[in-house]
């Protein structure tokens, strides 16, 4: 009785996910387990950035700034402008001008391009598949070992899981039929040099603020919050953190930081 009913589970959630239009939303990465979603990356957030150039640890940091919020997945929703399902997330990461799907992303448009092989993956990256009306794509953040054997990933991953930080095996992405795949705004940053050290503030509480904090203007500046996600909704950061349970001006990261403002010494300069 109890394979009959995880067996009815199993279809009702495979047909649900093929059922969805095949131009308008894409299905999270149902019915995909076991190594495909392995262990949690050991590289630091501090390392990814520090591995590549300041425009993918932009990207980046607008990627964990939605694994911050916990934003949840849906087909149907937005954030920032963005469809908050897994293609929509990396085109998030990428500042499209819209929400596209894994359909366009498969073929390389959808403001991308396919890349020849995984050793060309680079920080800020992705991987994509599409396969019978449905796919999934995730942001690769960069190698879990010397081998290549596992990559580190940002993904919304389904309405069970939202958005992950974590590792997938290269193998089972192989046999999934996933593609490498980069932003053409990326296409002429092949690594170079990396992100200024004073970007490099992921992951730390620490907080320089100046004596007498700059307003910053933003409606959530002295709301009350419980996480840093909470004073910067949105694609774009506020230059607010939460400090005491109140958003107050200052940053822990750039990607807190608006417009081409960065964190500098706690402050978006």
């Amino acid at each position: 009785m109890r394979t009959l009913f995880t067996a009815a589970i199993v279809a009702v959630s495979l047909a649900a996910c093929a059922a969805a239009p095949e131009l308008e939303d894409d299905s999270g990465d149902v019915g995909q387990v076991g190594e495909a979603l392995s262990n949690p990356c050991t590289l630091s957030r501090a390392a990814i950035r520090a591995s590549t150039t300041s425009a993918r640890a932009r990207a980046i940091d607008r990627g964990f700034a939605w694994l911050d919020a916990d934003v949840p997945y849906s087909q149907s929703r937005s954030r920032g402008g963005y469809r908050t399902d897994c293609s929509g997330f990396v085109s998030m990461v990428w500042q499209l001008d819209r929400s596209y799907t894994t359909a366009s992303f498969v073929s390389g448009g959808g403001e991308s391009h396919l890349l020849g092989s995984y050793s060309d993956l680079l920080p800020a990256d992705g991987l994509v598949y599409r396969s019978g009306g449905s796919g999934h794509a995730v942001i690769f953040l960069g190698w879990n070992d010397a081998k290549h054997t596992s990559a580190c990933v940002l993904e919304q991953a389904s309405t069970a899981s939202d958005m992950q930080f974590r590792t997938r095996t290269a193998s089972s992405l192989r046999s999934a039929g996933f593609k490498a795949f980069r932003a053409d705004s990326l296409r002429n940053d092949k690594g170079g040099s990396p992100a200024p050290a004073d970007e490099d503030t992921a992951g730390t509480d620490e907080v320089i603020e100046d004596p007498v904090p700059p307003k910053t203007g933003s409606p959530m500046e002295g709301k009350a919050c419980s996480s840093d996600g909470a004073c910067n909704p949105g694609n774009d950061g506020s230059g607010l953190i939460c400090s005491g349970g109140q958003c107050i001006p200052g940053c822990r990261a750039s990607w807190q930081c608006p417009g081409v403002t960065r964190c500098v010494s706690g402050m978006c300069r």
